[in-house]
């Protein structure tokens, strides 16, 4: 995962993967173990996703409006223009 080296110190990304990792494993937990009481408790496959979605969608958002506003920032930096 390069861009994680952009954004710590060496000194960190050891750090850095090991949490992101961690959280890989408890949204993949999470996920795993949501949908099956979903279903039991009678819900439809429409209803779980969308459930879902409203959980991790604000997550994807965040990340993307985290890496364009660093990728101005550095462009702002460098002194390039925006479009």
């Amino acid at each position: 995962m390069p861009i994680l080296c952009q954004f710590l110190s060496p000194r960190l990304t050891t750090k850095g993967y090991g949490l992101m990792n961690m959280t890989g494993v408890f949204a993949g937990a999470f996920i795993t173990r949501y949908p099956g009481k979903s279903m039991d408790s009678c819900n439809t496959v429409g209803q779980t996703v969308v459930i879902i979605l409203m959980v991790t969608l604000p997550f994807i958002i965040t990340g993307i409006l985290f890496v364009v506003s660093h990728y101005v920032t550095i462009r702002h930096v460098a002194g390039e223009q925006q479009p």
